[in-house]
C-alpha cells in the first residue's frame, strides 16, 4: 500500500504512465516494486514494447484475422493451453472471463508474425504469465513480441542457442560458488 502511494505521488494527477521517461528515478522505483495496477503499462514502457506499438497499432488484429501458416502449430498451441498453470483459476475450462481463449490468440498471433520462431513448447508460460499481469491481450502480445525478439534472442529457436549460452553460464557459476 505504502509503495502504490509513492507511485500515486511520483505519476501525480495523470496517473499516466507512458507519460514517465526513462531515468534514475524510475528504475529505482521500479527496483523496488511496481504495483499490481501498474505493472503492465510499466513494462510496455521500460521494455520499449509500447514504442514498438505504437509504430503498428494494428499488427495484433491484422494478425489475429490471418490463417496460421502452419497447420500443426494450431495443433499444439491447443495440447499446450490446458498444460498451462492447470491450477490457476483463469486457465480452467471455457469460462467466458477465462484467459484460455486469448492466450490462444496471442500464441497464434505470434506464430503467424514470427514465422522463424513460430510457436514452441514454454511459451504458453510466457504468454499466460503476460496475460495473468496485464489482463490485455495486445499489451501481452508486444510484451511477448519484445521479449522473445528483443531481450532474450534466440531463446526459442531450433537449437536454443541463447538458453544453452545462459545455461552453461549457470553451470559454471554453480560450480564456482556451490560446488
Amino acid at each position: 500500500v505504502r509503495r502504490a502511494r509513492r507511485w500515486d505521488q511520483y505519476l501525480g494527477k495523470s496517473k499516466d504512465v507512458f507519460k514517465l521517461k526513462r531515468c534514475t528515478k524510475l528504475e529505482r522505483f521500479v527496483h523496488k516494486g511496481v504495483p499490481m495496477s501498474l505493472r503492465g503499462d510499466v513494462w510496455m514502457l521500460i521494455s520499449g514494447a509500447k514504442a514498438k506499438r505504437d509504430k503498428d497499432p494494428t499488427l495484433y488484429s491484422t494478425l489475429l484475422a490471418q490463417r496460421v501458416k502452419v497447420n500443426p502449430t494450431i495443433e499444439q498451441i491447443n495440447l499446450d493451453i490446458p498444460r498451462t498453470f492447470p491450477t490457476n483459476i483463469f486457465f480452467r475450462g471455457n469460462d467466458p472471463k477465462g484467459l484460455e481463449q486469448p492466450l490462444f490468440n496471442v500464441l497464434l498471433a505470434f506464430a503467424n508474425h514470427n514465422s522463424r520462431i513460430g510457436y514452441c513448447q514454454g511459451m504458453n508460460y510466457v504468454a499466460g504469465l503476460l496475460l495473468l499481469v496485464t489482463r490485455d491481450e495486445d499489451k501481452s502480445f508486444w510484451l511477448m513480441k519484445t521479449l522473445i525478439e528483443d531481450i532474450l534472442p534466440d531463446y526459442y529457436s531450433s537449437n536454443l542457442s541463447g538458453f544453452m549460452v545462459d545455461m552453461k553460464v549457470m553451470t559454471s557459476l554453480i560450480g564456482e560458488h556451490c560446488p
